[in-house]
């Protein structure tokens, strides 16, 4: 009814094949390249290949694939009602495993390995060994065993049904503090500055700023918004059943507003300015949903780089709780891995 085709070619030859109810096909390649394919009520593959190779798929109500392979490889993949696999290979490597009602495993391995492994109604085994060896064990309503030995002394104090404090400090000051069902803060500071707040259901405010400061509001029933910025600052505002925003400046900016079951509109302008309806190339190239959550903090300051200790803390409940060391969080949520915590 509307079959298209685009060929542009200079500092970023891209290519776009537009067929049937939406279907089309996008061919960028340059400093970065990619390809997009989307087919079916919004079914769709990101190939992105550069500095950073990466791989999306998105398949049915939201099923999604990630494959992102570079400096820091990782893959997602995520199925049905939120299960999810985070693989993520390198300086730092790591393995997140969500599925079902909130069961997951997180192994982490590199200077500091660790694992975390969360099943049932919040029992979970955490061993992180490296410079800094521990293992955390909770199981039950709340009973737990903590042994942190080497570089950063810790204080775990465990009360009534869960409630509990951390206080880590080394390399990079931390504080957990658990109150109520499992309500938490951690508040991490070093190389990568980040604040986690656990508020609510499993509502949580990850700020994490270095190399590339971020912020991640999670809200609702999976809304959320991702600030990025640094090379390529980006917002992605994810709101509703999917409609989400993404806004994208720098080389080349560009906006991609998703709104319904899969309409979308791409403005991008820069040095090979274009227009199409290219779902995740935004979302592929600078990690605005993948990168910017899996890289810059969302699962690496939470789960990844000091984890053990947050996940420890991070997937135990749900619940409300305000900082002694810091102000109040107004934001909330998660929907990038940790469903239930």
């Amino acid at each position: 009814m509307g079959a298209c085709i685009v060929q542009q070619q200079g500092m970023g030859a891209c290519i776009v094949q537009e067929q049937g109810m939406g279907a089309y096909i996008v061919q960028e390649q340059g400093m970065g390249a990619y390809i997009v394919q989307e087919q079916g009520m919004g079914a769709y593959i990101v190939q992105e290949q550069g500095m950073g190779a990466c791989v999306v798929q998105e398949q049915g109500m939201g099923a999604c694939i990630v494959q992102e392979q570079g400096m820091g490889a990782c893959i997602v993949q995520e199925q049905g009602t939120g299960a999810c696999v985070v693989q993520e290979q390198g300086m730092g490597a790591y393995i997140v495993q969500e599925k079902g009602t909130g069961a997951c495993v997180v192994q982490e391995q590199g200077m500091g390995a660790c694992i975390v492994q969360e099943q049932g109604m919040g029992a979970c085994v955490v061993q992180e060994q490296g410079m800094g060896a521990y293992i955390v064990q909770e199981q039950g309503m709340g009973a737990c065993v903590v042994q942190e030995q080497g570089m950063g002394a810790c204080v775990v104090q465990e009360q009534g049904m869960g409630a509990y404090i951390v206080q880590e400090q080394g390399m990079g000051a931390c504080v957990v503090q658990e109150h109520g069902m499992g309500a938490y803060i951690v508040q991490e500071q070093g190389m990568g500055a980040c604040v986690v707040q656990e508020q609510g259901m499993g509502a949580y405010n990850v700020q994490e700023q270095g190399m590339g400061a971020c912020i991640v509001q999670e809200q609702g029933m999976g809304a959320y918004i991702v600030q990025e910025q640094g090379m390529g600052a980006c917002i992605v505002q994810e709101q509703g059943i999917g409609a989400y925003i993404v806004q994208e400046q720098g080389m080349g900016a560009y906006i991609v507003q998703e709104k319904g079951m899969g309409a979308c509109i791409v403005q991008e302008q820069g040095m090979g300015a274009t227009r199409h309806g290219c779902l995740h190339c935004a979302g592929a190239g600078h990690g605005c949903l993948h990168c910017a959550g899996a890289r810059h903090g969302c699962l690496h300051c939470a789960g990844a780089g000091h984890g053990c200790l947050h996940c420890a803390g991070a997937v135990l409940r749900q619940r409300v709780c305000r900082s002694s060391v810091g102000p109040p969080s107004t934001l909330a949520v998660t929907h990038l891995g940790f469903s239930s915590c």
